[in-house]
């Protein structure tokens, strides 16, 4: 993460924030950055939400 701005990040920090794959949001000022999932993170996430939806009782589903 960059050093901290005087007064925080403006969005023409927010422009100029390499574009390596990553998520940039400027929230109050502060540049968060997220990186993506893994594809075995999606994958996992994909058969964990199955797996609860099988176990799920049709009245909870929504």
């Amino acid at each position: 993460m960059w050093p901290v701005e005087p007064g925080g990040f403006t969005t023409a920090d927010l422009d100029a924030a390499p574009d390596e794959g990553a998520r940039y949001e400027l929230v109050d000022g502060v540049l968060l950055v997220t990186y993506m999932s893994s594809r075995i993170h999606q994958l996992a996430l994909g058969e964990l939400m199955l797996g609860m939806a099988a176990a799920c009782p049709d009245h909870a589903r929504g």
